[in-house]
């Protein structure tokens, strides 16, 4: 289990990540010069179990030191997540898929060595400073050719106002979202964004996620790549990565079957990044899946241009 002074030693470990001037992380040859101090602060309480469990070995096979035995070994998969804590914070690469899925669904102390270990890494590459986006949402589903009793919809009219009424309440990104309906030229998607643009020159626009680029692409006629450019050369800024829950279609099956296609989802954002637009990308957890989906969700190769 984790002693004061091995959590010192994990402590100290981490804290060699950080630039002595300002307490962030320094480049990536420093994060390499910390590796041999992470190691030796799992290396010490591994010898401690290991020679403790030796010497234990070469005692006759009797009740007592049988049960010594599972002891020791009950306390090396104590101390396994915390040194696997430390590993992840230097070199999350160096872990594989059993070892995080151990990360994962650490429970108790473990999870309290974890959380602390993540917390220092969090403390030393990003420092206390907390930022925010503020942003308004604007869901193109919503959006009507003509005007329309409905208070949830609005016309490309009002497309302006929203967007400087964000602006004014300090907003620094728009968020546009949601398929165009049928009844609606596909143009509409371009045309909205153009609204906002015109109206509010310095606002982000942060639109359309993987299901509504392929509705616009295949509806016009344009194709994926020249949808892209044409929302971008439109003023998109960025694309959101949503309308996915987890990258795993035994999950899309369960919880949301009329989401898009994982492997169209990966080739929109692949093509949008191709296109020059940065994507967010999300992971909803904790209802159907796995320890391991989420890690293959989170091993999904980043897309890159090209």
């Amino acid at each position: 289990m984790l002693t004061p002074g091995s959590t010192r030693s994990s402590h100290d470990a981490v804290a060699a990540l950080a630039d002595e001037q300002t307490g962030l992380a320094r480049a990536e040859s420093a994060a390499a010069s910390a590796l041999p101090a992470l190691a030796a602060a799992a290396g010490t309480r591994a010898d401690r179990v290991q020679n403790s469990g030796g010497s234990r070995a070469a005692a006759p096979a009797t009740p007592e030191s049988a049960r010594i035995g599972a002891a020791l070994r009950s306390s090396a998969r104590l101390d396994e997540v915390p040194r696997l804590a430390e590993t992840a914070a230097s070199d999350p690469l160096a872990l594989d898929d059993a070892q995080w899925a151990a990360l994962l669904t650490a429970t108790g102390a473990d999870l309290d060595a974890l959380t602390a270990t993540a917390d220092d890494v969090r403390r030393y590459t990003v420092g206390e400073a907390v930022s925010l986006v503020v942003n308004r949402n604007l869901t193109t589903t919503g959006f009507r050719s003509a005007p329309d009793a409905d208070p949830a919809t609005f016309t490309l009219d009002e497309v302006g106002a929203i967007a400087a009424d964000a602006w004014e309440l300090g907003a620094t990104e728009l968020c546009i979202q949601g398929r165009v309906p049928d009844a609606a030229d596909p143009a509409s998607y371009l045309d909205i964004v153009r609204a906002a643009r015109r109206a509010a020159p310095r606002l982000h626009l942060h639109a359309y996620r993987p299901q509504d680029v392929w509705d616009f692409a295949e509806r016009s006629g344009l194709g994926l790549d020249a949808a892209l450019h044409a929302l971008r050369d439109a003023g998109v800024g960025s694309v959101p990565g949503t309308g996915v829950k987890v990258l795993s279609e035994r999950v899309r099956g369960l919880v949301a079957p009329g989401d898009l296609e994982i492997d169209r989802w990966v080739e929109a954002i692949t093509a949008a990044h191709r296109a020059g637009l940065p994507s967010t990308s999300v992971l909803f957890y904790g209802h159907v899946e796995t320890a391991a989906e989420r890690i293959a969700h989170l091993r999904m190769p980043a897309p890159h241009p090209g």
